[in-house]
């Protein structure tokens, strides 16, 4: 350490101005500490966020095979014994999802009235439930003419793959997306058209890293059902026939998602939010 001395001063004149220098250099200490603290906490703030978007980037490419399925040109919920429905938008959609995807192991739904989708439930693994069977109907319902008219109930059946043809008796036609339904068919009267809206987690695990990733994803269903699989909240949507105002907003707020999330296909049109419902999840 060099000292410079002034020789201009005495020995106590000397002493004395590095004495208040001294004095000035410990007055700046706590500041000098804060900022230090300060900088390491924005520094650790900054690692957060850097893993925090790594983390994100892992998961969207980790989920990448998930949002190319087949299912995600429809619309389609989790039934609640795990079971995928999925329903048609529109007559095309109508027919690829009946021509090209349903089986013979899968129930068709359909209502009586016009202007309703086709749907399926694919029992791939276990037969549908009697919750399968109604959150399905429901789900029909809510995207037919009953709801866009305002109704407060419909009647929705189903049958199987063998009993829907595009084969015509003579002197009938057949419409793009329509079908003949032959045989029996097992109907769900009264289906109340309240539409539960919810979330739920899917579990995906990356076998390379032998690690679980996350995503949630909105799932439809009848709401007091929608309590024992949804996730912390539940919106109930009723039929209305005036626009609903800030409804995809409003929705995208409830569930805290991207303001980009694309509703159309999971909400129907003409729809209000007509009360929240809590979840307790343990």
């Amino acid at each position: 350490m060099n000292i410079e001395l002034s020789l201009f001063k005495s020995l106590e004149e000397n002493a004395n101005e590095y004495y208040q220098k001294s004095k000035k250099l410990k007055k700046k200490i706590p500041g000098t500490l804060y900022a230090i603290e300060r900088t390491k906490k924005e520094i650790e703030e900054f690692k957060q966020q850097y893993n925090a978007k790594e983390e994100i980037k892992k998961k969207e490419q980790l989920f990448s095979h998930v949002k190319s399925q087949w299912y995600h040109q429809f619309r389609y919920t989790i039934l609640p014994s795990g079971l995928l429905a999925v329903w048609a938008q529109n007559a095309q959609l109508n027919e690829l999802l009946i021509k090209k995807y349903a089986t013979n192991n899968d129930l068709i739904f359909h209502t009586e009235a016009p202007g309703s989708p086709f749907g399926i439930i694919q029992q791939t693994t276990h037969k549908a439930t009697r919750e399968d069977i109604q959150t399905m109907a429901l789900c029909i319902g809510a995207f037919s003419s009953a709801w866009s008219r305002g109704l407060g109930t419909t009647d929705v059946f189903y049958v199987h793959l063998d009993q829907v043809t595009k084969t015509a008796q003579s002197g009938e036609f057949i419409a793009k997306g329509a079908f003949m339904i032959r045989g029996e068919k097992q109907f769900v009267k009264n289906v109340v058209l309240e539409l539960g809206v919810s979330q739920k987690t899917i579990t995906h695990y990356n076998e390379e890293e032998e690690e679980e990733y996350h995503q949630r994803e909105l799932i439809l269903g009848i709401p007091h059902q929608l309590k024992q699989y949804g996730e912390e909240k539940i919106l109930v949507l009723t039929p209305t026939v005036s626009e609903a105002k800030d409804l995809h907003k409003n929705i995208i707020k409830h569930f805290n998602l991207d303001r980009k999330f694309q509703l159309p296909k999971f909400i129907p049109q003409g729809a209000k939010i007509n009360g929240v419902l809590k979840i307790n999840n343990k």
